[in-house]
């Protein structure tokens, strides 16, 4: 399925879809860095359609998402 949507909400759930893919991924021994670039290129191809300023634009919120989700974990796991 494509993305159309470029919003911080439509984002958000990208980051936690992925990101509880790749927590599943790790907890079946399965290699997360190899994972996340398989990840990467799904979302490339599924951002095909978007100009390239809205892709731009997702990938800096999703970096954002992924960064705010990781210091958030740091804080419950300290």
């Amino acid at each position: 399925m494509k993305i159309t949507e470029v919003t911080r909400p439509a984002v958000r759930r990208y980051a936690q879809e992925y990101s509880a893919e790749r927590l599943a991924f790790s907890e079946s021994g399965g290699n997360i860095h190899q994972k996340i670039l398989d990840q990467q290129d799904e979302l490339e191809d599924r951002l095909s359609e978007l100009s390239e300023h809205e892709r731009q634009s997702f990938w800096q919120m999703y970096a954002e998402e992924l960064d705010a989700a990781t210091a958030h974990m740091k804080l419950e796991t300290a």
